[in-house]
């Protein structure tokens, strides 16, 4: 037998004396308890019997709403949470390592049992360990040994979190080089999960991933230009790229490239203003689209915006609108709200109607234009949009 699998199997048998300790401990401390204790003790229990019901049924927003819950409450939880990562249902057991990972507490009781759901036989339950371990027990020699073993796991996404997990832990020679080979997955959830390792990682990666940006796998490429949009500062040689690529025919690259130009910083704005005027509607549109993660120079942003809402192409004035509905201030002169509010487009007219909606209280000018939506609008989505915006003032 193979060295991973005598240590998958010794990891196993560790599994039954964890448990079995825990509910000991749990036993011997039944004495003398308060009634406070008591009752929090049952609160315990019934959350994680909801959150259980939940991962039967795998309600997403429930388990999230129940394993921030359960990990409040910390140490008192530790008991009934390692009770039930015996459970059958591999969903349970995931949500009670998502808890620990929650807590943030380096107990001891919960180091064996991580051990052994670093060996489990599901893949989620694989991943969620090993990170689990990383930040709870970084300088511990098994957790190392549980990383080793999980980068070189039959399932993809669980080699991205243990290489997250190994940089985590300070062993980091060939982590970069691993993960932008996983970005480089067929599966779309591995490539992205390996570029959300990376953007963490930060500038030390730009250099592995610059390759990628020209690269004839669009989807590789555009993942490639995401992560460094997430990452400052960007060398000059990325943004003059980025540049270049703002009015590629390839609508994700021009897309991630224009996303990466309104994130970098205020040098790129003539760059961003020079392409809000560009002969294609297209890129135009995109960059309306963008503009709203521009941090720097807000007014700037709102000018821009307001700006194209006197485009020729709707389609850019319906992206304009849609951004200033994002503005912290949705600042468009009255006379043009009324203008679109009255379009002869009703995508524009629609989307006037959503930013006219962020806007408290409704300014009297504009209240006589939605009562007119509400009596010869044809279109029933805005009709009745309008009569909510009047009915809440």
């Amino acid at each position: 037998m193979s060295l991973d699998g005598l240590w998958r199997n010794s990891l196993l048998n560790m599994q039954r004396c964890a448990v079995t300790s825990c509910l000991l401990v749990a036993a011997l401390c039944d004495v003398s308890r308060s009634d406070d204790a008591v009752a929090l003790e049952h609160q315990i229990a019934e959350a994680v019997n909801e959150l259980i019901q939940a991962a039967d049924v795998y309600d997403a927003q429930r388990m999230q709403r129940l394993v921030r819950r359960i990990a409040r409450w910390e140490q008192p939880a530790i008991p009934a949470v390692v009770r039930h990562w015996n459970h059958e249902n591999a969903n349970v057991r995931w949500q009670m390592v998502r808890v620990t990972q929650q807590m943030q507490l380096a107990d001891d009781r919960l180091f064996q049992p991580l051990l052994v759901a670093a060996v489990d036989a599901d893949a989620d339950v694989r991943g969620a360990a090993v990170l689990a371990l990383a930040e709870l027990f970084p300088d511990r020699s098994e957790t190392a040994g549980a990383m080793r073993t999980l980068t070189r796991d039959p399932q993809s996404l669980v080699r991205v979190q243990a290489y997250d997990a190994a940089w985590k832990i300070g062993k980091r020679q060939g982590v970069i080089s691993a993960l932008v080979q996983l970005l480089q997955h067929q599966d779309w959830m591995t490539a992205q999960e390996a570029a959300n390792s990376l953007a963490k990682i930060g500038p030390p990666v730009v250099e592995d991933l610059q390759p990628l940006l020209q690269t004839p796998q669009p989807m590789t490429q555009v993942l490639a230009w995401r992560t460094l949009a997430r990452i400052k500062p960007l060398p000059e040689k990325v943004l003059r790229l980025a540049e270049g690529q703002a009015t590629s025919a390839d609508a994700m690259t021009r897309r991630a490239a224009i996303a990466l130009l309104a994130m970098a910083d205020l040098h790129r704005w003539q760059v961003l203003h020079k392409l809000s005027r560009h002969p294609d509607p297209a890129i135009r549109r995109d960059v309306a689209q963008a503009i709203v993660k521009f941090q720097d120079g807000p007014e700037k942003v709102d000018q821009l915006l307001v700006g194209l809402l006197d485009d020729h192409d709707p389609y850019v004035v319906v992206a304009a609108l849609h951004s200033l509905k994002k503005r912290p201030r949705c600042d468009i002169p009255v006379s043009k709200v009324r203008q679109l509010l009255r379009h002869d487009h009703a995508d524009i007219r629609a989307a006037m109607v959503a930013a006219v909606s962020q806007l408290q209280p409704l300014p009297d000018a504009l209240r006589s234009e939605l009562i007119s939506l509400t009596e010869y609008e044809s279109v029933d989505y805005i009709r009745r949009h309008a009569h909510r915006l009047l009915r809440r003032e």
